[in-house]
């Protein structure tokens, strides 16, 4: 039963995914291709470094709350990554093993992470925060990176991790 339910779950996953990047766009495939690296990991690195050497105090304390939950999600993308092995939907170029894997996905765990926990710090920003983590989450799709679910889950397991993080005193 639980394999019928998964198989079924996993071919709505991918009719989605064709009803999306069937409907290509050059204007918008450019526009995503440039959008989608507001996810990076080097550059949040780079970005998080100079916030917190040159930023206030506030402002060093949110970077630490950050990245504390990124690397909890990381943790928890690593795991999932190797239990469900799932193929991307096209072949990229990876340097660590377990990116080759897409469920669930980095840049919109990372995304919704940041998103939720400066939306906390600046609740007037959340929306567009979140309109932003959205999009770089569709890009992953149209971009062919990921399917739907792992976008989904990615977004599950940041917001998730965001609200542990926040919830923890230890950085206070």
């Amino acid at each position: 039963m639980p394999n019928i339910l998964i198989n079924k779950i996993l071919k709505y996953d991918h009719r989605i995914f064709e009803l999306i990047v069937q409907r290509e766009k050059y204007f918008l495939r450019r526009f995503l291709t440039i959008f989608t690296h507001l996810g990076d990991g080097l550059l949040w690195v780079f970005c998080y470094i100079l916030f917190y050497l040159f930023g206030q105090e506030s402002l060093r304390h949110v970077i630490l709350v950050i990245i504390f939950a990124q690397i909890f999600g990381l943790i928890m993308i690593i795991i999932l990554r190797y239990i469900t092995k799932r193929e991307r939907p096209s072949p990229i170029r990876y340097i660590l093993p377990w990116n080759r894997y897409s469920f669930p996905s980095v840049h919109t765990t990372r995304v919704f992470i940041i998103a939720t926990i400066i939306g906390k710090e600046h609740p007037s920003w959340l929306i567009f925060l979140l309109m932003g983590a959205l999009t770089i989450g569709f890009s992953r799709i149209y971009l062919k990176k990921h399917y739907p679910l792992d976008v989904f889950l990615g977004m599950i397991v940041g917001t998730f991790c965001a609200v542990i993080s926040l919830n923890l005193n230890f950085f206070l």
